[in-house]
């Protein structure tokens, strides 16, 4: 990798660091049994108050040299507090805290500081990895009511996570890439020429771990088992049904179309059926349905293999919700359930299982919107809740899923809230790619549409079709096109 060449002051910072064994490099143990080539702990700075001094200095001027001028400033707990609390002092901007702890005086947030309505926060940190948590503290921040536009990180691992947030919108920028700490070490001496192919060959094969990173290890065996193995560990039906599709047909990939007419949506079904692996829509939406049009529906699933979900996020309790479910459950193979009465609903869910033992359900643990109520601690209460009921659960629909055991399937919307900080649209979406790599997602889900009751082509333009004229064997190309693209780019595991 060919690097700009590095300034003097920072090349000094770099040695000095190594000095203090903030830069291991060999063949190191972690106590988590695993070997690694490299590994950072800048913590060690914090006992060199002249270096942690001239550290921030060197910071500073880089983000000015890449043109990053935060107007306030947050800092990652743990490691990332000092260096943060020190730039942004020197820079004369406000600092927020990101804590690990929810702040319970605040309706569950995590962000300590004067919150200031959609104040632009620069987030900085001491390294990245995969970019999955920096993704959490930057949904923290935005849950808190503000925008975030800078990532600043003091070392970039190189595994991945600086790309993912550039596809995401954000702009990253950190003061070291690991590569070019290493290549300046080896330039200056401290590494020679076997030392440095050792630890190039070994980041090509393997993560590195640090506290803040979150790899395939930490993120859980869900995560890190091939979708074949997952299949025998499936508890009911429909899920081992969901998983034999998906390696069938090669496609992991959900769409919720959110149309109001039945015939578009039987139309758009069967233009993207061979594509994706489930269907998602709204039926008490619905115009006019009938028993022909859902015969329609029915059979094209049968034809080109896919479920069908209803999207209801239903809430009842009791012989409401058994009642609905029934109901809904006659038309499609899965729906959605918002738990919010709790426990209560249980009961419903097993005596539904009895009676439909080839039907599913999902837990919907998080909204689409910006001033959604439905916190991250909501998200986990879900989860928790769902691992007591499991003769008709099939997963959970969520934006968090470390906690999400092998035998449930995970699904994750693309939409991300409303007035996110990309800020071009008023939605923005997740790539699928990132959805099932980096975030972990079994069943990345679509959203082919804003608002339901759109027109068709409207709907279709979410996929990619645009919006001049178009027959209807030009726009069923564009989607198939569309949604091939999309397939190349998620990874099945």
């Amino acid at each position: 990798m060919v690097h700009e060449k590095m300034d003097s002051l920072r090349r000094k910072l770099a040695v000095s660091l190594f000095e203090i064994d903030c830069l291991l490099f060999g063949n190191i143990k972690l106590s988590s049994e695993l070997y690694v080539n490299a590994y950072f702990d800048l913590a060690a700075v914090f006992s060199y108050p002249a270096l942690l001094n001239r550290m921030c200095d060197v910071a500073c001027e880089h983000m000015k040299k890449k043109k990053v001028f935060p107007s306030s400033i947050c800092g990652v707990s743990y490691s990332g507090v000092p260096f943060a609390a020190l730039i942004s002092s020197k820079l004369k901007v406000p600092l927020y805290l990101r804590s690990k702890e929810i702040n319970l005086c605040a309706e569950d947030q995590r962000i300590l500081g004067h919150i200031v309505p959609n104040n632009e926060v620069t987030i900085i940190e001491e390294v990245i990895c995969s970019g999955t948590s920096t993704l959490q503290v930057i949904k923290d921040v935005e849950d808190a009511g503000m925008r975030v536009k800078n990532v600043f990180f003091m070392v970039d691992l190189e595994q991945g996570g600086f790309e993912s947030l550039k596809q995401l919108g954000y702009c990253p920028v950190s003061l070291y890439k690991l590569s070019e700490l290493r290549d300046t070490l080896f330039e200056d001496g401290y590494l020679n020429e076997n030392r440095v192919e050792d630890i190039r060959q070994g980041w090509m094969n393997q993560h590195v771990l640090n506290g803040d990173c979150v790899t395939d290890t930490l993120l859980g065996e869900r995560v890190s088992l091939r979708y074949e193995s997952r299949l025998e560990t499936m508890k009911i039906p429909i899920a081992q049904k969901l998983f034999r599709l998906i390696l069938e047909k090669k496609t992991n990939l959900c769409v919720d179309l959110g149309l109001s007419s039945t015939d578009d949506i039987v139309e758009t079904a069967d233009l993207i059926g061979p594509y994706v692996c489930i269907i998602g829509i709204h039926l008490d939406a619905c115009e006019k349905l009938n028993k022909k049009q859902i015969a329609a529906l029915r059979k094209s699933a049968a034809i080109h293999n896919f479920l069908i979900m209803d999207d209801r996020k239903l809430s009842e309790t009791g012989s409401v919700l058994l009642d609905q479910l029934r109901k809904i459950l006659n038309i499609v193979d899965l729906v959605t359930v918002l738990p919010l009465p709790g426990n209560d609903i249980l009961k419903e869910m097993n005596a539904i299982a009895d009676e439909k033992p080839d039907k599913g359900i999902f837990f919907t643990g998080s909204l689409l919107t910006e001033d959604a109520f439905l916190k991250a601690s909501f998200e986990k209460k879900v989860v928790t809740m769902g691992l007591d009921q499991n003769k008709s659960l099939l997963g959970f629909v969520t934006h968090q899923n470390s906690s999400i055991p092998t035998n449930y399937v995970h699904m994750m919307s693309d939409m991300r809230s409303t007035g996110s900080s990309i800020g071009k649209t008023k939605s923005s979406y997740y790539p699928l790619d990132l959805m099932t790599s980096t975030l972990g997602a079994d069943v990345p889900e679509k959203i082919a549409a804003e608002n339901v009751g759109n027109p068709l082509a409207q709907k279709l333009n979410c996929l990619g079709v645009g919006t001049t004229r178009k027959t209807r064997d030009q726009i069923g190309m564009i989607v198939k096109n569309r949604l091939k693209k999309s397939l190349n780019n998620i990874k099945l595991r």
